[in-house]
């Protein structure tokens, strides 16, 4: 009684310092960036119908999250701060579903008498893990995903066991929430599969009297077919906007086990290489190398004698495995925030190992010493919670406040229209630069066959290389720039250009140098080239019909203000 005490009052104290963590600094994070204002254009919709229709393809979510996002705003209210408040709350229950998956997983290995002591040790792992804590506080569905994953791992666990009615439909129930809030979520939910199905092989069951099971998992995927059958292009994403190298393994590992988080928006190429130049530094040391090395130390010790924890790392093994042969054969390219839910598999492992491994009075001191680089580096300015999100739209509404620019003029924004809307309500008419993209326009500036190519989204680079290194801007595109924003300007009005620095980052020379040295160019966005491009055009046929009053700069945006 007195030890189930003290566990009690460790999991509280576990409790109330993670969400203190996850609340500091909340309140002073910039306005939404680019990806969290799409998803509020998304799920602050006034009717279901009108979520939908957008292009939620772009994060690969299906309505779920969306309900969740609307019915959170409708009770406590849209401001940035509230609905950080969301992923904070999903974050907290993720931490508190750790706890019995935990307990779970050691009554799965027959370890009754640790499974309070391998349940808080569980919450410890989750409680200071850097990426949690960072995508706790931030307003998309990753928090939400981690909840519903771990709710995944105790139903599944459970299932294992015992595979009964309950269980069964438990577990079921479970793939599908998961499924429909974060639709790509599809490879972990095949590759529990996978690993369920080499469970039952190795204890040699009869398969057919999981025929309920195997009827209730494709029952599960009626719906997501349906959609794939009615919307070809919903798997499309954005990927050509991704960096994207097989040394992105490294970065995962390092953010997963380490408290330095590093390629959070994008991969970085060749990160082996950053490695291996900081391999004697002492802060990487401290801070990257020691952590990781604990953590894989646990993992081992965790995973020895019994083959549920063996089970469990097969599902993270299949999950990379398939995100790499995607990312290498498809269109599709992994990020390191993509494959952060198949982390929750390996901590009920690393509990396991901590709890053989603090057998010894000195190992409490590494773990103590493991404890405290990870809440060090939260209190630098490289901590999960202090790290600088890209400039978001609240900035630039302030921008255009100061400025003192008339919403009533016609603007052109860098990509969705709607972004702007939640701190700057444009009343004038609304334009985008992605209008260039649109087919017409690529008419202008592409071949067909080009065209033909890139619309199957084959040999990108290949295809925009000519293009990318035009030197003149094409006549027909001349005079649809000048149709379509030129012509639209009302007498007296002004035309203002919003260019977004994190997406048209390079100039007409950057892009040439670029294009032309074929391994670097491989190495860079085709997106941001292909924008940068497009953008550039605007700016000199824009220049070309009208009077360039004004450029302001500001850390992530330029605004030029062109008049007739």
């Amino acid at each position: 009684m007195k030890k189930k005490f003290w566990y009690i009052f460790f999991a509280v104290i576990i409790l109330i310092f993670a969400l203190i963590i996850r609340l500091n600094n909340l309140d002073k994070i910039s306005g939404f960036w680019y990806d969290e204002s799409t998803i509020y254009s998304i799920g602050s919709q006034k009717i279901l119908w009108g979520m939908l229709q957008e292009d939620a393809h772009r994060f690969l979510l299906f309505p779920l999250y969306f309900l969740a996002y609307k019915i959170w705003i409708i009770f406590w209210g849209n401001s940035d701060l509230t609905i950080r408040l969301m992923s904070v709350f999903f974050d907290m229950a993720s931490l508190i579903c750790t706890y019995f998956v935990g307990v779970q997983f050691a009554l799965a290995i027959n370890k009754n008498e640790q499974k309070y002591r391998i349940g808080i040790f569980s919450m410890l792992l989750y409680g200071i893990n850097s990426s949690f804590i960072y995508y706790a506080q931030e307003a998309k569905f990753y928090a939400m995903t981690f909840f519903l994953v771990n709710l995944l791992i105790l139903f599944w666990l459970k299932f294992l066991q015992n595979p009964n009615k309950k269980n069964t439909v438990s577990f079921l129930v479970c793939n599908a929430l998961l499924l429909y809030t974060y639709t790509s979520q599809i490879l972990l939910v095949f590759s529990i599969q996978l690993a369920t199905l080499l469970y039952w092989w190795i204890k040699k069951e009869n398969f057919k009297k999981h025929r309920n099971y195997f009827v209730g998992s494709l029952i599960v995927l009626i719906p997501l077919f349906l959609i794939i059958s009615t919307n070809k292009n919903y798997f499309s994403g954005n990927f050509d906007a991704v960096f994207s190298d097989n040394s992105f393994i490294f970065l995962v590992v390092q953010n997963w086990f380490s408290p330095i988080l590093t390629g959070l928006q994008n991969n970085v190429f060749n990160y082996h290489f950053v490695i291996l130049s900081n391999i004697l530094n002492l802060r990487w040391i401290l801070y990257v190398f020691f952590p990781i090395i604990f953590y894989f130390i646990l993992i081992i010790k965790g995973s020895k004698r019994e083959l549920l924890p063996k089970l469990l790392l097969a599902v993270v093994a299949i999950y990379l495995l398939l995100h790499i042969t995607i990312s290498d054969f498809t269109p599709y390219s992994v990020l390191v925030r993509y494959v952060l839910p198949a982390l929750s598999f390996i901590i009920p492992v690393a509990a396991n190992g901590l709890d053989r491994f603090c057998n010894k009075k000195f190992n409490y001191f590494l773990l103590i010493l493991f404890i405290i680089s990870n809440l060090y580096i939260l209190n630098c300015p490289i901590g999960a919670t202090k790290i600088q999100r890209p400039d978001g739209y609240k900035s630039l509404a302030n921008v255009l406040i100061e400025n003192k620019i008339s919403p009533n003029q016609n603007f052109i924004l860098p990509i969705r229209v709607s972004l702007l809307d939640k701190y700057y309500n444009i009343s004038g008419e609304k334009f985008s630069l992605y209008m260039l993209n649109s087919e017409e326009y690529q008419k202008t500036y592409l071949t067909q066959d080009e065209l033909n190519e890139i619309k199957n989204k084959r040999n990108l680079f290949e295809n925009y290389k000519r293009f990318l290194l035009s030197s003149e801007v094409p006549q027909e595109l001349e005079q649809l720039i000048k149709r379509d924003f030129v012509d639209k300007i009302k007498t007296g009005g002004n035309l203002v250009l919003i260019r977004d620095l994190g997406i048209c980052i390079f100039n007409d020379k950057q892009i040439k140098d670029i294009t032309s040295h074929e391994e670097f160019y491989k190495r860079n966005s085709i997106q941001f080239l292909r924008l940068s491009k497009l953008n550039n055009i605007l700016i000199t046929v824009l220049s070309k019909y009208l009077k360039l009053d004004k450029v302001i700069n500001t850390n992530n945006w330029e605004v030029y203000i062109f008049s007739k």
